[in-house]
């Protein structure tokens, strides 16, 4: 993989960055997870960037910065409308929370601030000058597909303990296994997890499960992760072997969404409470449970069924529960694609309430108030779910008429 880095083309801004450094005398280079992914051949998300300038003196250089994170040594750079992080080279403190450095020293070595990252793959800067610098191996051990603490991995957990999920997201996402050595000080702290807030614990399982190999997720309980992380029933949940299974079964599914929709029905758990345990935020609770829902109800079997699921669940939620259904062999693939396709034939005849030909403005004109006119639109909805030919508003109106008494 060497040759990557002979025609590698950085970011302009970041090009001007480094060069606004390199020409003010300090060394100046990317460094972390945009090298790492670089060296495997993936487009960077992050350009983050390391020098022996101090906060202060990168400030002089660059005429537009934001002290974003001064204490710990790090200035956002503005270029244009973008903004980069660099961070002087440091050497962290005392971490007294199990989470946190007390305190940080600036240092003009490389090689001491990458001693204090948390895996070798991490742990990796290039600088256009001087090219790769990898004093930890990272490149080996991503050639080997490992994981592996920079230093004792002992050390590095109980500084922070978030890097033990972060090992088995990194497992997840790139389908790499954990150095045996690296799994023993993860199994030994565990318990140290406890000081990981619920939001940093829902993003590193997020990005677990949008990963290459989500049933990696296993290793929290091989770990004995779950208590420290989860109340009793959340725990007992995950314990249940549901998450096993479903995520192995959910292979070939890559939307995250999916994922969690078939573990939770797997796991015949309530969606909402669960997920709001965890932090997730309402667009994604309401699209889980959506497709939670339109699994339970199980393949349609006919017109009607399947507009009202569409109805009740969208189209999005649906046609992934289709997908599920295909992933786990509750249907086959030529039964899911006719299933797909009659989903998206059945899309034309109207399926919402605001799809009919009929609104709350022509019930008012009726002479109908209050609360019935919700029952009289979902009335009405359901007549043209089970034909959609009476949705003409004279026709509706005829229904109403027959049904409801002006009061």
């Amino acid at each position: 993989m060497e040759n990557r880095w002979e025609n590698i083309v950085l970011p302009p801004e970041v090009t001007e960055i480094l060069s606004g450094l390199h020409g003010a005398g300090y060394e100046a280079c990317i460094v972390g997870g945009c090298v790492r992914d670089i060296y495997m051949g993936k487009e960077p998300v992050d350009w983050d960037l390391t020098t022996s300038a101090k906060p202060d003196e990168i400030k002089r250089i660059f005429r537009r910065t934001v002290d974003t994170g001064i204490a710990h040594g790090t200035v956002t750079v503005l270029i244009e409308n973008r903004a980069f992080e660099v961070t002087t080279y440091r050497v962290d403190g005392e971490y007294k929370d199990g989470r946190h450095p007390e305190s940080v020293h600036f240092t003009t070595d490389l090689e001491e601030d990458l001693l204090r990252r948390d895996f070798t793959m991490n742990a990796m800067a290039y600088d256009p000058k001087r090219g790769i610098i990898d004093p930890y191996d990272g490149r080996a051990d991503i050639e080997r597909q490992c994981i592996r603490c920079v230093g004792h991995p002992m050390n590095r957990f109980r500084e922070d303990a978030l890097r033990i999920l972060r090992a088995i997201r990194f497992s997840a996402q790139f389908g790499f296994g954990i150095e045996p050595e690296t799994f023993e000080a993860m199994k030994a702290l565990a318990e140290n997890l406890r000081h990981v807030s619920m939001e940093r614990i829902r993003t590193e399982l997020y990005k677990a499960l949008a990963g290459k190999v989500p049933e990696r997720l296993a290793v929290l309980s091989e770990i004995g992760a779950l208590p420290a992380l989860f109340p009793p029933d959340i725990v007992k949940v995950f314990e249940t072997g549901a998450m096993h299974r479903s995520l192995f079964q959910a292979a070939g599914l890559e939307a995250v969404i999916s994922r969690l929709a078939l573990f939770l029905y797997t796991a015949k758990v309530s969606v909402r409470p669960f997920l709001r345990a965890l932090r997730f935020d309402k667009k994604t609770i309401y699209m889980v449970e959506d497709r939670v829902n339109a699994l339970a109800a199980g393949v349609p079997d006919t017109a009607y069924a399947i507009r009202k699921q569409l109805s009740l669940y969208g189209p999005d939620a649906v046609r992934d529960a289709t997908d599920i259904l295909a992933a786990t062999g509750r249907c086959t693939l030529p039964e899911a694609a006719r299933l797909q396709a009659t989903y998206r034939a059945e899309e034309v005849n109207p399926y919402r309430i605001r799809e009919l030909a009929v609104d709350g403005e022509h019930l008012l004109a009726m002479g109908y108030r209050g609360r019935i006119l919700g029952e009289i639109l979902a009335a009405c909805l359901e007549a043209v779910l089970r034909d959609p030919s009476l949705n003409e508003l004279h026709k509706l109106e005829e229904i109403i008429r027959k049904n409801y008494i002006i009061t």
